[in-house]
């Protein structure tokens, strides 16, 4: 069982004990019990900690999640909930790239290269929502080696209407230029 209490070598500061107990026997005969107790404050630190963030990272808006390189995804949160429409427990141990359908700037093995060598790679992608809706994504991938799983915290951010408004833009200047042009090709005849 793990105990609480007051450590005598760090005054007003509180530790974790696991206490294991045992019996102890000579022969058949049971003489008394025997414990074996071990601090573990810093386990338990370290896990309020990872409590703390994996709470922060749920609640953000924009999507992340986390999936193991070779395999599923192992957390998603509110903001991934939002903008693909799939709950936790829709994609839970699912390849993302298949999830998503995600169509790379780059080839996959491309992207994953990178993201071995530096731990890192940001890009754009397009996935798909559960609605079959086209989402463009500005995506930034963060590889992280823990207990000897290669897991990946993707976070995207929709651009999808960013993307929107610049071909809009694009369409419009190329048009203005266009219509600049003509007029005076026609005035350069009548010189």
């Amino acid at each position: 069982s793990d105990v609480c209490s007051s450590d005598l070598a760090r005054p007003g500061q509180q530790c974790w004990w696991r206490e294991n107990f045992f019996p102890v026997s000579i022969g058949d005969e049971p003489i008394g019990m025997a414990a074996i107790v071990e601090e573990i404050t810093d386990e338990r630190e370290a896990e309020a900690e990872r409590r703390q963030l994996s709470e922060l990272l749920s609640r953000a808006r924009e999507p992340i999640f986390v999936w193991e390189l070779d395999g599923g995804i192992t957390m998603w949160n509110a903001g991934a909930e939002a903008v693909y429409g799939y709950t936790p427990q829709e994609v839970l141990g699912k390849p993302p790239h298949a999830l998503l359908q995600t169509v790379h700037a780059a080839p996959w093995p491309e992207i994953r290269a990178i993201l071995e060598r530096d731990r890192q790679w940001k890009g754009e992608l397009i996935h798909r929502t559960r609605g079959g809706q086209e989402v463009i994504v500005e995506c930034y991938k963060q590889l992280a080696i823990l207990d000897g799983r290669h897991l990946v915290m993707e976070t995207n951010r929709d651009i999808t209407e960013r993307k929107r408004l610049e071909r809009i833009q694009a369409e419009f200047i190329a048009l203005a230029a266009h219509e600049l042009k003509t007029p005076l090709t026609s005035l350069k005849g009548f010189a």
